[in-house]
């Protein structure tokens, strides 16, 4: 009696897009998978891919490795997406990340610009931790930002008569982790 035909999604699910050269190689022995966020098909694909490069960075030469585990870090619509390409035709990790990178393109985040932190003020009756998070939280999301801007401008988000917008006023720190040390002593 000769086997019953597959059912196609299940077909889907034993196909890889893989090619056959990376399919077939065993993973190194002694290899534990290590633990990184999956990709939820929301977040930044550009953010998800450098988070996947420094978690494999001490096998960042095996190159088969490589994509045997980025499939891995895909959540349940990245690799919905995945499944959708040819079967074998993924030869290597730059090919791998491009389509990934390619497929999820509308996710990237656009970086701030330096007038947003131009905008963060501490607010009437917030606390100073809270506008701590909040003006950290903004510098961050800057590509480039002048440290001596980012500087005056967190002692401008404080209010005039403020203790700490006087301490930065008289002796005004030059390195954001100088600026830092000061907020958290004052905090």
């Amino acid at each position: 009696m000769a086997p019953a035909p597959m059912d196609r999604e299940l077909a889907r699910f034993t196909a890889t897009l893989l090619s056959p050269k990376i399919e077939s190689m065993p993973l190194p022995v002694g290899f534990h998978q290590p633990k990184f966020t999956l990709y939820d098909g929301k977040t930044d694909q550009y953010m998800h891919v450098s988070h996947y490069w420094q978690v494999m960075a001490p096998h960042q030469r095996n190159d088969t490795l490589m994509c045997l585990i980025f499939i891995a870090s895909l959540g349940e619509l990245g690799l919905k997406s995945f499944e959708r390409l040819p079967e074998g035709s993924i030869e290597g990790r730059q090919q791998l990340a491009e389509g990934f990178v390619t497929r999820f393109k509308t996710n990237t985040r656009t970086p701030k610009e330096v007038d947003h932190l131009l905008s963060v003020k501490i607010e009437s009756a917030g606390s100073l931790k809270a506008y701590n998070a909040k003006y950290w939280e903004t510098y961050n999301e800057i590509l480039d930002c002048p440290t001596n801007l980012a500087i005056a401008q967190c002692e401008r988000g404080l209010p005039v008569g403020y203790k700490l917008r006087d301490l930065l006023t008289m002796d005004q720190p030059t390195t954001m982790e100088s600026l830092m040390q000061q907020i958290n002593k004052h905090i």
